[in-house]
């Protein structure tokens, strides 16, 4: 590869390392308000969906991390 596609690659994966980030501290936001609304209502149920934001977490922490070695 030339200069010019490793600074174009580069700048992708530098956007795609802030989305991925962005996206997580949402995620990580809903789980931890959801988790206190559902503690506060004392609603053990209400943890469940909660699991979600947490899959979701996982997947793109693995998916950013198989990129970044490529």
């Amino acid at each position: 590869m030339n200069n010019n596609n490793l600074k174009i690659e580069e700048k992708k994966l530098r956007k795609r390392q802030l989305i991925n980030a962005a996206l997580i501290g949402f995620l990580a936001a809903i789980f931890v308000i959801g988790t206190v609304a559902s503690i506060y209502k004392k609603n053990a149920l209400g943890i469940i969906p909660m699991l979600i934001p947490l899959f979701l977490i996982y997947k793109i922490a693995r998916s950013s991390k198989r990129h970044k070695t490529e």
